[in-house]
Formats: C-alpha cells, sequence, structure tokens
C-alpha cells in the first residue's frame, strides 16, 4: 500500500533546473510542504521518495490534518486496517 501511495505522488511531481549545487528540484504540489533537490535527476528522485515517506509518517504519527485527496485517501485505509474510524482519530487528542 505504501509504495501505491508512493507511486501517486511521484507521479504527480514536478521538476526543475534550478542554479544551485543541487540543481535538480521536485515538489509534489499535493503534499505541502513535500520537495527535494539532488546533484542528478535520479537523486533528486531517490530524495524526493523520502521526503514523501517522512511527510507521511509524520502526518499519521501526528495526526496532521490532511485534506489533500492523495493524503486522505491513504490515511482512511491505513485507518480501516487499523480498526479505527476517521472520526475516533480526527477526535483524539
Amino acid at each position: 500500500m505504501l509504495r501505491e501511495y508512493i507511486q501517486q505522488a511521484l507521479e504527480q511531481a514536478t521538476y526543475e533546473i534550478i542554479e544551485d549545487d543541487d540543481p535538480y528540484y521536485a515538489e509534489v504540489p499535493a503534499l505541502q510542504g513535500v520537495w527535494a533537490t539532488g546533484g542528478s535527476l535520479e537523486e533528486c528522485r531517490r530524495n524526493l521518495i523520502e521526503a514523501v515517506e517522512d511527510w507521511l509518517f509524520l502526518s499519521i504519527t501526528k495526526g496532521l490534518p490532511n485534506r489533500q485527496d492523495i493524503g486522505v485517501s491513504l490515511l482512511t485505509r491505513l485507518l480501516n486496517q487499523a480498526g479505527i474510524s476517521r472520526e475516533e482519530w480526527e477526535t483524539e487528542e
């Protein structure tokens, strides 16, 4: 399931070349704050995968609200597998 999520996020990624020591830049617009750089396109993509994983784990662990479709879909599936309703998760302190 996580591989599917990461793949879906990467399909939405945008890439550009910037003037920097690590000239390759990528971001996933649907996931606020998820971006990465790298010295090569492949390094940038690997770093972006790590950023998506970190965002996902932090969001779930901290119970951060996320209204983006990509995150809500995965979060709902993970909560269902854990036997937790979305309402329980959102109201838990």
